[in-house]
């Protein structure tokens, strides 16, 4: 599927944990809404050679299956998440990668690996937030907590208790995702965690993290390094969010 085939939606995307059979592609204007929370501001995208970023969140885990917040914990794929990376391939084999970079976490590497779009190198700074105390703990029992701190977490505020902070993930994607223009590359297959995407997407189009709702598991978002143009964002294959429907 390219770019143009997708349509973009205007409404601007509250934070919240989206339905993932119902992600379509959105424009960067859509991803902006009017006023930051208090003490966040956006920051100034950076000016980069253009490369066609293809950004894809691993399959579904063990951990994700059981709803336990993973963060660099390393968990392996489960049997639906392997089942979920075969059904993206066509769609990711579309864009004709000319390298593929994987977190070096296995529930990455092996979506990487299903994907069969070309030799895996693996890249620590593609991993997922570091996510200190909350690491393990049921994401419900989280969200159920009164003082508030996940969804402060969630819009980019402040990091977990001895974990890391939006910012901090950020500079490390922007790190990776400039070693990568460097090489002077037309398209790029990157497979990492959701942290990842949305601190890649904020770097890339000059968004804050509070602009930007959860990705799920197995979705492709596309985004081009020199204009911050989101082709795409948390797209699935049609018969993936089927299969979910029917589930």
């Amino acid at each position: 599927m390219s770019s143009s085939a997708l349509t973009a939606p205007t409404t601007a995307l509250p934070i919240r944990p989206a339905a993932p059979e119902t992600h379509t592609s959105i424009t960067r204007r859509s991803l902006s809404v009017a006023a930051p929370p208090v003490g966040l501001t956006r920051r100034p995208r950076p000016i980069l050679p253009r490369v066609r970023l293809i950004l894809v969140r691993h399959g579904l885990s063990e951990w994700n299956a059981s709803g336990r917040v993973q963060g660099q914990a390393d968990p392996p794929l489960s049997p639906q998440g392997r089942d979920e990376a075969r059904r993206l391939a066509p769609m990711v084999a579309a864009e004709a990668p000319e390298a593929v970079v994987s977190s070096d976490l296995a529930r990455a590497r092996e979506t990487a690996e299903l994907l069969e779009a070309g030799p895996v190198e693996t890249d620590p700074r593609w991993r997922e937030s570091a996510m200190g105390a909350w690491t393990g703990r049921p994401a419900e029992e989280l969200m159920a907590d009164p003082s508030g701190a996940f969804a402060r977490w969630r819009e980019g505020l402040e990091p977990p208790p001895g974990g890391e902070s939006f910012d901090d993930m950020r500079e490390r994607a922007g790190a990776a995702v400039r070693d990568l223009v460097a090489r002077g590359l037309r398209c790029a297959l990157v497979v990492t965690h959701g942290g990842p995407v949305r601190a890649a997407v904020a770097e890339l189009a000059g968004l804050a993290p509070w602009s930007l709702v959860p990705v799920p598991n197995a979705c492709m978002t596309v985004i081009e390094t020199t204009s911050g143009r989101i082709g795409a964002f948390a797209v699935r294959p049609p018969s993936l969010a089927r299969a979910r429907a029917d589930a």
